[in-house]
């Protein structure tokens, strides 16, 4: 389905054709038209098509249609056209008459129900401003950086939506500051997790290196208030339980002092030192609700986002007594780390605008801000279902979606 993004529209002439083989001069179209299929040159081919408009050319009585191109021909006059003209045209192949020219978007169907009609989308989202009908009305303007241009939208059932970009995360969580998705984990992007997983790229092969000693750090890099994060972050994200002992608690302390000493190493501190210095808010630049010092701020996102780096970091343990304990925290956190998607897919996506189209008995259900998209309009309909109006921001959704 395919939306004009205006109501401007090209010039159109009367497709009603006129009859020129009639009449005395009959043979002189023929000759016309020979004329132009055996011109040898440009100059030819230009003289052979002026003669042939001139000759087509309609009284001015019965049209109101004018050249768009006078400047293609030899005589550059404003000449009074109509389909007639044109078909004979030796340009019409080139010319813009006709020709709907406007900004559109092509709404995709991801998903196997009904859509709702052109008609239900022209008047519920892109109602044109009748005060200013030339101006494009896109309901991501201000969200998308395409908005007003041509573009494909995609949409999609929520219960679907829900299926392809999961909720992976550990506890609740405001999504509104987040920026971005992760398709590996299911968790969203914070400003924070954007910024590291930047630096993360450029060194992966360095910390992938340093991750086979880790388990030999004994150093305490907690500070006070560390300590009090880290414990409201590992109950709520259920990395310890109320019946664990001290034990378990002093070996997840081991576990981020080993993490936290990686971060503060020669070869891998210089990348982030910058970035732990900035002060970083809880539930805006990072999701949880609690927040520590830089190191450890990032040390937890790290082991989030990048679980294979934790589990990197089980198979090196060495074979002491606190090797256990260590493993099963690690079970802990990884299991609570949805599910993986396949390695062709694009990993980080951004969090898409999205409109949600659905029966006003359906409203209280609806979740304004989700992890892989941020809601930024309501609009009632007739469905049975929630669906979701999606731009991809440039993204082929079509292809990330998976058929599991």
């Amino acid at each position: 389905m395919k939306i004009p993004l205006s109501e401007t529209q090209s010039g159109v002439i009367d497709p009603i054709l006129r009859p020129v083989f009639d009449g005395p001069q009959g043979w002189k179209t023929s000759l016309l038209i020979t004329n132009l299929l055996v011109a040898n040159s440009n100059v030819e081919y230009r003289m052979a098509a002026t003669d042939i408009r001139e000759h087509l050319a309609p009284d001015q009585e019965s049209s109101d249609s004018l050249c768009l191109h006078p400047d293609w021909f030899e005589k550059n006059l404003e000449l009074y056209i109509d389909a007639t003209t044109c078909m004979f045209c030796g340009y019409r192949k080139n010319c813009t008459l006709g020709v709907d020219e406007r900004e559109f978007v092509e709404i995709i169907n991801l998903d196997q129900f009904s859509m709702p009609s052109m008609d239900f989308f022209l008047e519920n989202c892109f109602n044109v401003d009748k005060l200013a009908p030339e101006d494009s009305i896109d309901p991501f303007i201000g969200f998308s950086s395409r908005a007003g241009e041509s573009r494909k939208l995609y949409l999609i059932s929520q219960d679907e939506f829900n299926r392809q970009f999961p909720d992976g995360s550990q506890s609740a969580i405001e999504f509104d500051a987040a920026v971005g998705y992760d398709r590996i984990t299911g968790q969203s992007i914070w400003s924070m997790d954007q910024l590291f997983l930047e630096v993360y790229e450029r060194i992966s092969g360095i910390i992938k290196f340093e991750l086979n000693d880790s388990d030999r750090i004994t150093e305490d890099e907690l500070t006070m208030l560390d300590r009090k994060c880290l414990l409201q972050i590992a109950y709520s994200n259920g990395w310890l339980l109320n019946s664990d002992n001290d034990e378990i608690i002093n070996q997840l302390h081991i576990l981020f002092s080993r993490f936290i000493s990686i971060l503060k190493s020669k070869q891998i501190g210089p990348f982030l030192t910058k970035l732990t210095q900035i002060n970083m808010n809880p539930r805006m630049d990072t999701p949880h609700s609690s927040s520590g010092s830089g190191y450890l701020n990032i040390a937890i996102r790290w082991i989030e986002l990048k679980p294979s780096d934790l589990q990197a970091y089980c198979n090196n343990l060495d074979n002491n007594e606190d090797r256990e304990i260590q493993k099963k925290l690690v079970s802990r956190i990884k299991n609570k780390i949805l599910r993986k998607m396949s390695s062709d897919s694009i990993q980080y996506l951004p969090r898409f605008p999205t409109i949600v189209i659905a029966p006003e008995s359906s409203f209280r259900s609806i979740k304004i801000e989700q992890p892989a998209c941020r809601i930024i309009d309501v609009i009632e309909s007739h469905t049975d279902q929630i669906l979701l109006l999606i731009d991809g921001l440039g993204i082929d959704l079509l292809g990330e979606m998976k058929s599991e």
